[in-house]
This record gives structure tokens, C-alpha cells and sequence, in this order.
């Protein structure tokens, strides 16, 4: 692997994991919100290889949790399945898994309650996880960004504050941002083209239907 790649992965996973390590420590954040930190960066950073695509799930649950990884649960058995079966890639491996929050719950809605009890933490570590996502992103030109998951992103969605900050870091730099919908409940399998240009006129349209850039 280059040496800035190598230098952009371990930067990147220092930064979340220095992120997740504070949030546990401040007070002003209830002890019922726990945020995960996703080991796979740094196991990115051992790799010989760059990930091909840098996919941003919802948030990570109680697997994940566990694990210290993201997308390992039901709708991740999914994704690794069509990633093998359609594009000849492993999950985990070519595919690197990132959130658009780092807080923890059993399902994605949960964080609804979230929004309205710890506002300003649960806003900034969606701006993290952005911020993340698009460095990664610029600092690979070889690699998409696939963000799944197509609600909550209006102004008074669960996930705008993530759409707001990549808005803000990409600004015309777009080609290489798609938007698909989620692998849980087979929603991604149905709907997203296997034929590669048709799936990404699919996803860069279904970016500015949903995410309005």
C-alpha cells in the first residue's frame, strides 16, 4: 500500500477512535449512549490493498456493538452476499464500512429519541462521520462512495446533519458519490441495476432526489 494512503487509513481510524474515547467521557452525554468504534480502519491500514468502495450504512446495532464493527449484522450477511455474487468483492476486505453515526442502537429509528435529548452531540457525530467519509473518499481516486439508506436525510430528518456536512466537503466534486437503498428487507437487491453505468446514472440520481446535491 502507498505511503499516504497508509498515512490517510491511520489517521482516519485514530481520529474516530480518539472521537468514540471522548464521547465516553463527557457528561454532558447520557451513559445510555454508547458510540462503536469500527476496528476495520485500522485493519484497512495493515492490508496490501485500498478499498474499492467506501459504503456509509445507518448507525451500528447491537452486533456491531459487540463485534467493534460495522454492518455485521443480518443486512450485512446481505451486502457481502451481493458484493461477492455481482461484483467479485468481499466486504470487509475491498469494501470499507463506515456509519453516519457512530452511536449505538437496536434499530435505526431508535435515534429519533436520540435527536431530541443530546441534539448537539448527536448532530456532531454525524459532521464526524462525514468528515471522515469524504476524506477517505478524496484521498482514494479510485474508490466510490456508496452511502445506503435513502430516509431521514430532509432538513428535519434523523440523518441530515451527515448530508449537510458531505454536501459542504464535496461541493462540485459529486462523480463519484451514489446514494442506493438499504440491503436490509432485500430493498438494495430489488432495486439497484446490476449493469455498472446503469447503477451509477441509479445512484447519482437517487443522491440528488434524496440528498439534493
Amino acid at each position: 500500500m502507498k505511503p499516504d494512503l497508509l498515512s490517510l487509513l491511520n489517521a482516519c481510524g485514530s481520529d474516530l477512535e480518539r472521537y468514540v474515547l471522548e464521547s465516553h467521557r463527557n457528561p454532558n452525554l447520557q451513559a445510555s449512549v454508547e458510540m462503536v468504534f469500527n476496528s476495520e480502519l485500522k485493519a484497512f491500514a495493515l492490508s496490501d490493498s485500498a478499498p474499492r468502495i467506501i459504503l456509509v450504512a445507518d448507525n451500528p446495532g447491537e452486533r456491531e456493538r459487540v463485534e467493534g464493527r460495522y454492518l455485521v449484522g443480518p443486512s450485512g450477511k446481505k451486502a457481502k452476499k451481493w458484493f461477492q455474487d455481482n461484483m467479485n468483492l468481499v466486504l470487509h476486505r475491498d469494501v470499507l464500512v463506515l456509519n453516519k453515526t457512530p452511536i449505538s442502537t437496536p434499530r435505526t429509528h431508535h435515534l429519533a429519541e436520540l435527536e431530541r435529548t443530546v441534539v448537539p452531540q448527536f448532530q456532531e457525530s454525524q459532521q464526524k462521520m462525514a468528515d471522515i467519509a469524504w476524506q477517505l473518499t478524496a484521498g482514494i481516486p479510485d474508490a466510490a462512495l456508496w452511502i445506503v439508506g435513502l430516509s431521514h436525510f430532509g432538513p428535519k430528518g434523523i440523518f441530515a446533519a451527515f448530508c449537510e456536512r458531505l454536501r459542504e466537503n464535496a461541493g462540485q466534486a459529486t462523480s463519484r458519490i451514489f446514494l442506493f437503498p438499504h440491503f436490509s428487507f432485500g430493498h438494495f437487491r430489488r432495486n439497484v441495476p446490476l449493469d455498472p453505468c446503469s447503477r451509477e446514472r441509479f445512484g447519482q440520481t437517487t443522491r440528488l432526489k434524496y440528498m439534493k446535491f
